[in-house]
């Protein structure tokens, strides 16, 4: 299947590696609006300059110019949309308009752009689906966690969202001395009844002055009331990482993964902590908030290919 990313910043430049090092995906090129570091680091791959972009902007930086956004849409058969947040319903006319299939990433919230997919949850509803959206990073790595256990399994749930202020690269964006709070219920609850209408789940969350990736605090009520055998799965899931017992520093577990020798420390899997207090189960969710929808998100780029009775999960 042939793939054209849009963006080259935190989500996207993770994306194109995925793409290329897919053995079923070919990747077209990447649309870009200007030449930032992640574009830098990557002279090697073709690059589409969207239309409101002069091709002269891109001169003296070594990169290869391979046409016009509109070009690498007649050449793709998905793309995968990872431009700036919310702003993915101002380009849908012209995927309709080329005929091609697209994926939104960053938890895009217009519902005009198609339902939000989660493999882990309702993967069967992307098969030749043309417009869909992927969940955020936070939302993604709940519905991780509540898939491993069992949504059915799961009377009612409550999280806390305690999230980074910024993305690593973002120096001049987020708060700097303060925690950002609000009593109202966060979006990520809402986003997750999109994909599992029946679930019982409410969130909040917290903004803090870190880039060591968000923490989920995550309570379960069991409907069959035996926490150890939903830790038991939780442990056995794949893409989930248990945690020793004792308190975690998010910190050091980003460094830990930025020494294990991954591409920028980027880590895909949720690094969970589980406590059992008598039939709930209490889950502390350390994620990290740049990588962890790349699994999700080129399943579900699979998943528009693939018959539902013969898909497989995406390691």
């Amino acid at each position: 299947m042939k793939i054209a990313v849009l963006g080259m910043g935190v989500i996207g430049k993770r994306l194109v590696d995925a793409v290329t090092e897919h053995p079923d995906l070919e990747l077209v090129g990447v649309g870009i609006r200007r030449v930032n570091g992640g574009v830098a680091a990557r002279p090697d791959l073709p690059y589409f300059l969207t239309d409101d972009v002069p091709q002269e902007r891109t001169e003296d930086t070594g990169i290869t110019v391979a046409g016009s956004w509109n070009d690498a849409l007649e050449q793709a058969d998905l793309v995968v949309d990872a431009g700036p947040s919310r702003s993915g319903a101002g380009r849908a006319a012209s995927y309709r308009a080329a005929g091609v299939a697209v994926r939104y990433c960053g938890g895009e919230r217009d519902r005009s752009l198609g339902p939000v997919l989660h493999p882990a949850l309702n993967r069967e509803i992307g098969f030749g689906l043309r417009s869909a959206r992927l969940a955020s990073c936070n939302t993604t790595a709940i519905g991780r966690a509540l898939a491993a256990i069992g949504v059915d399994r799961i009377a009612r749930a409550h999280a806390t969202i305690i999230r980074c202020c910024t993305d690593s690269d973002k120096a001049a964006k987020g708060v700097t001395n303060s925690a950002v709070f609000d009593a109202r219920p966060s979006h990520h609850a809402t986003d997750l009844r999109e994909i599992v209408p029946e679930i019982s789940l409410s969130t909040n969350a917290v903004t803090v002055p870190m880039v060591s990736g968000h923490v989920i605090l995550l309570r379960l009520h069991l409907a069959d009331r035996d926490p150890d055998a939903a830790a038991s799965r939780l442990g056995a899931a794949h893409g989930v990482t248990l945690l020793s017992e004792g308190p975690q520093d998010s910190a050091l577990i980003r460094d830990r993964a930025m020494r294990s020798g991954a591409p920028r420390g980027d880590r895909y899997d949720i690094a969970v902590q589980a406590c059992r207090d008598g039939d709930t189960l209490s889950l502390a969710v350390s994620l990290d908030n740049e990588a962890i929808t790349i699994p999700e998100t080129i399943d579900a780029i699979l998943g528009y290919a693939t018959e539902p009775a013969v898909s497989q999960p995406v390691s």
